[in-house]
């Protein structure tokens, strides 16, 4: 016995039992980017230093950081970085690390 519904929005007929035998694919939409929870190990304690705003810390290592920096990423050693504050996200590193790394500086 075929079943069919009717489907008002298009105004035709549903095989429901053909819909039941096709293979839907389903589609996830994408997770929001989250922050990793990484230790950070502000070494730098130089006085020429200039502060910069991230958009989010996505791995690290030993010695370093990965941050996206103005839809970059940017591996920023811990002995260049004075401070990091994630709540802000903005941190304060070496001038000489953001001119070798080519960032515009926020302040």
């Amino acid at each position: 016995m075929n079943r069919a519904r009717r489907n008002a929005k298009a105004d035709e007929m549903v095989d429901i039992d053909k819909m039941k035998r096709q293979k839907v694919k389903v589609t996830k939409s994408p997770k929001p980017r989250r922050q990793k929870d990484i230790d950070i190990r502000c070494e730098y304690d130089g006085d020429d230093t200039v502060g910069i705003h991230f958009d989010a810390i996505e791995a690290g290592t030993k010695k370093a950081a990965l941050f996206i920096i103005a839809g970059d990423e940017v591996w920023l050693p811990f002995s260049q970085l004075k401070d990091v504050d994630v709540v802000a996200q903005a941190l304060i590193c070496s001038e000489w690390i953001a001119g070798e790394k080519g960032l515009e500086p926020d302040w």
